[in-house]
C-alpha cells in the first residue's frame, strides 16, 4: 500500500497546528484533510478509503472525545490519535476506554 491509498484526516481548531501537521504529512506523500472543528470533519463526505483522524481533545462546541463518542455512536471506525497542549490522566483514560481495538478499516 501506499500512501496515496489512505486519508489522514486532522482535526484541531489552530491554525498553526493544522497547517504544520498538513504540510509535514503531505511531505511524505499522504493525503491529508484539515478540519478546523468536529462539526466541519462530521459534515464532510468521506470517501470509502483507509484512513485515520489526528484530533486535538479541546475543540470549541464538540471536543474530540465528544467527536470519538459521536464516531462511535454513528458506527463509524476510524483510529484516531489524540493530540493536545492541556492533556491530563483522566482525559487520557477517557480516551483509550472510547476506543475500540480493530484492524485496519475504511471510513464509512
Amino acid at each position: 500500500m501506499t500512501n496515496r491509498n489512505l486519508i489522514i484526516y486532522v482535526v484541531d481548531d489552530d491554525l498553526s497546528v493544522r497547517r504544520a501537521l498538513k504540510l509535514l504529512l503531505k511531505a511524505h506523500g499522504f493525503i491529508v484533510e484539515a478540519f478546523s472543528s468536529a462539526a466541519d470533519f462530521l459534515a464532510f463526505k468521506h470517501p470509502k478509503v483507509t484512513s485515520c483522524l489526528i484530533l486535538d481533545l479541546r475543540l470549541p462546541h464538540m471536543d474530540g472525545l465528544a467527536l470519538q463518542e459521536a464516531l462511535k455512536v454513528r458506527g463509524l471506525t476510524i483510529p484516531i490519535i489524540f493530540i493536545s497542549g492541556h492533556g491530563s490522566i483522566p482525559k487520557s483514560v477517557k480516551a483509550m476506554r472510547g476506543g475500540r481495538r480493530f484492524p485496519t478499516q475504511t471510513f464509512h
